[in-house]
């Protein structure tokens, strides 16, 4: 046989390449360590364990990621099969055990945000208090939890959320007390003795929100707080609210009809009040805040039309200094909200109107009944600039507010036409991922507020969605 003429091959080295490639496309591991620590504190914890597999530095970093967000991801089901919601029933939830790694592996000092919210099971308890005692000894600045009823659970009982106090922190109670500035409570059970502790226990508590609790009457404490906004919705049997909150901003009370006492109360600029349950609350909770009238600069008004076709504001206070003025309003297609117009005119100096408009669909049992288009006597609406309809279907209970505002606002800037649902608008980030089909527009409303540029001004721009 003759001599081999071709070269020689040389035997590759695999791990030495891959470090190579390694080395050039993790562009992370590349940053200085101070601008890694930055970028880390603005990523969700899924995020951050994504980033762990794609680089060296990275790698075990989300051990002590300061941002805690955890969300239990359900499609919205409308048919169940009886199988599968037995299954559900008998199955552990790995979300649960997700969670549970986390908080028994995470290595951080201190975490600035723990958000919790999934459905909850009466054998879940113990573990929501383990995550709870984690997030007090982590000193979290801010915390949330919100915990709804499972859907394939027979029975249900609500979170005893404790006194402060009561959870058994290995730290120091004092360690955590003044770190937290922020707490949001949904779906627990909470007492007044609770609330009170809660108030009293945080110090640099700015935020309290408390929504969908159904177990407390009142909140009351006489110690002056350093909270900025106050957020109480959809608690049943709340009645009355006395506090000492000299540096409150903003109140938000969907609610029956509650007794308000906001001691010094200087600084409070924006209002949401109202209960799409009860239309008495609006007039009984603006009686409680007249004094602080003169200095709101944004009210937000929630209403039911259903039953009362044509509610009429009476004796509505004047809001010399609001600027912002939002309706949020369930009616029929022929329901009437001009009698809302008392409280539009006694804004002198309003310059954005925005109504919420949610309605329901005709049926064969209710059918939608056309009626002419009532108008008012004319009001000069001297500072109104921007006009915004969320739920905009063409029919009068919108053209009536659409054509008393062009009549009257002479310095109309922008008109804004949504056409859909203000509630769908606000959780489109959650229902469009299930139900894409509502993104389609609806072609009679876009034809209807196609007709409205006709007679409005060129200086006014149309914006319709």
């Amino acid at each position: 046989m003759g001599k081999r003429t071709w070269p020689t091959l040389n035997p590759c080295k695999p791990k030495r390449i891959k470090a190579t490639l390694v080395h050039h496309n993790d562009r992370l591991s590349s940053l200085p360590y101070d601008i890694l620590l930055k970028i880390w504190s603005h990523i969700t914890t899924k995020e951050a364990a994504s980033a762990s597999l794609v680089s060296r530095t990275l790698r075990h970093m989300w051990l002590v990621h300061p941002l805690l967000n955890f969300e239990e991801k359900k499609p919205y089901t409308f048919e169940i099969s009886s199988y599968f919601m037995k299954a559900r029933r008998q199955e552990r939830s790995p979300f649960v055990d997700g969670v549970d790694y986390i908080v028994k592996h995470h290595l951080g000092p201190v975490i600035d945000e723990f958000r919790i919210e999934f459905e909850l099971r009466n054998e879940y308890h113990p573990h929501v208090d383990n995550w709870l005692v984690f997030a007090f000894s982590k000193q979290v600045k801010r915390l949330e939890v919100v915990l709804k009823r499972d859907r394939f659970s027979d029975e249900w009982e609500r979170y005893d959320f404790k006194m402060p106090i009561e959870y058994q922190v290995s730290s120091n109670f004092d360690t955590f007390r003044f770190a937290l500035t922020s707490l949001c409570l949904e779906f627990v059970h909470l007492t007044e003795q609770v609330i009170e502790s809660i108030l009293n226990s945080f110090p640099s508590l700015e935020i309290f929100c408390i929504r969908w609790v159904h177990s407390f009457t009142s909140i009351r404490t006489c110690s002056p707080l350093l909270l900025k906004h106050l957020d109480v919705s959809n608690c049943e049997r709340l009645h009355s609210i006395d506090l000492c909150v000299p540096h409150l901003l903003s109140f938000t009370c969907e609610a029956q009809p509650t007794a308000l006492r906001f001691r010094n109360a200087s600084l409070l600029s924006a209002v949401s009040i109202g209960s799409f349950h009860c239309n008495d609350s609006i007039g009984y909770t603006l009686d409680s805040l007249l004094i602080y009238c003169a200095q709101l600069e944004c009210l937000e008004l929630k209403s039911n039309l259903y039953e009362t076709r044509n509610l009429q504001i009476k004796q509505c206070p004047v809001f010399p200094n609001l600027k912002h003025l939002t309706l949020n309003v369930v009616a029929d297609l022929d329901a009437s909200i001009l009698g809302w117009t008392p409280v539009i005119k006694s804004c002198p100096v309003l310059q954005k109107l925005t109504l919420n408009l949610e309605t329901r669909p005709p049926s064969e049992r209710v059918p939608a009944r056309r009626r002419n288009i009532r108008k008012l006597d004319a009001h000069p609406l001297s500072s109104l600039k921007t006009l915004e309809i969320v739920g905009f279907l063409g029919h009068c209970v919108n053209l009536e507010l659409v054509m008393f505002v062009i009549e009257n606002a002479d310095m109309l800037d922008e008109l804004i036409l949504d056409a859909m649902s203000p509630y769908i608008r606000k959780n489109s980030h959650k229902i469009f991922a299930y139900v894409p089909d509502v993104r389609s527009p609806d072609v009679e409303s876009h034809k209807i507020a196609l007709e409205l540029i006709e007679t409005l001004p060129r200086s006014v721009k149309f914006v319709c969605r």
